[in-house]
């Protein structure tokens, strides 16, 4: 079995962000205080900007950049087989859905064994990973003058791409990169690229990052951390350090720090499950029993209002941004 790639504590947590048990939609949730909106006024617009999100969107994204390129390089006068998307798709639209109900959660815990299959699975050759380009035997039987050509039509002039060591400018513009960047532009209009907006970005990230640990939950953690020790998992402060404490097992078998880093056995991952599955099971009873849920979600929406107050032209402008990039 090949060693599952980037599943570190850090990945795992990027990987699995979304399923921090939150959010629930569970009959036993306590119901949310009346009138408190089910979203922030950020989170709602930032939703309608970006619109479809996630692996599956961004596969279906990718594959039609792909066919828009075949047709592109159809009108240059050239073949082109689109290529299978490389990404190993670790959650579902259907896990996004349903990654805060209390069946998924028996099923898969935080959803980090989950990710490691598929990046297992990735690795032994069982999903696309590293996909061979099927245009590769096309391109090898044009002569060296056309096969230049078809590499212009198909990403333009590489050397535009390189970034000014002067001016510090990337270099690189849609219009210059072939069919490849035409498809994306019409795809995604660079929505990946908006680093004129990175601070406002990083801001919003610091924002939501902020919300578990804002002094207003104080009293609601502490119960939540109390109702956890009482349940066999003491020196919890919040669901988020939950699930970080799940992290530092999984880094605790891989020895990813170990140059003589060996396979963790069977049992050891048998264990890591069990203490996976447990700890989200009993976080989320937890977080029901204190009402956990209604009382992030008050702040979450006190916070995004207080912010927007403070930056709504920003916000404003790179929302605009980002839905002229989502075409």
């Amino acid at each position: 079995m090949a060693r599952p790639p980037l599943l570190h504590a850090g990945a795992v947590a990027a990987l699995a962000g979304l399923l921090t048990l939150s959010g629930c939609s569970d009959d036993s949730q306590p119901e949310a205080a009346a009138g408190a909106p089910e979203h922030g006024p950020l989170t709602a617009m930032l939703d309608a900007a970006t619109g479809d999100v996630g692996q599956e969107a961004d596969a279906r994204d990718d594959a039609t950049i792909e066919n828009l390129i075949a047709e592109c390089m159809a009108a240059e006068g050239f073949d082109y087989t689109p290529l299978a998307s490389p990404d190993t798709i670790f959650f579902t639209d259907e896990d996004y859905a349903n990654a805060d109900t209390e069946k998924w959660v028996a099923a898969h815990g935080y959803g980090m064994y989950k990710a490691m299959q598929a990046a297992e699975h990735a690795a032994d050759g069982e999903t696309t990973a590293e996909p061979v380009d099927p245009n590769a035997g096309y391109v090898a039987s044009l002569s060296e003058s056309e096969a230049a050509a078809y590499y212009l039509a198909l990403y333009g002039d590489a050397a535009q791409t390189l970034p000014d060591e002067e001016t510090g400018d990337p270099g690189y513009s849609w219009e210059d990169a072939g069919c490849t960047g035409a498809a994306d532009h019409e795809v995604t209009g660079g929505a990946d690229a908006l680093t004129e907006f990175d601070e406002i970005n990083t801001a919003i990230m610091d924002l939501y990052a902020s919300v578990q640990t804002d002094p207003r939950l104080a009293d609601v953690a502490a119960a939540w951390s109390d109702c956890m020790a009482d349940k066999g998992y003491p020196g919890l402060t919040t669901p988020e350090s939950a699930m970080e404490s799940v992290g530092d097992s999984w880094d605790a078998i891989y020895h990813w720090d170990d140059p003589s880093f060996t396979e963790p056995s069977d049992e050891d991952i048998a264990e890591f499950r069990d203490l996976e599955i447990a700890t989200a099971t009993t976080d989320l009873a937890c977080q029901q029993e204190v009402g956990w849920d209604t009382a992030m979600q008050e702040v979450q929406v006190a916070l995004e209002e207080s912010f927007l107050k403070d930056n709504k032209a920003a916000v404003d402008e790179y929302v605009a941004a980002l839905e002229s990039a989502r075409g």
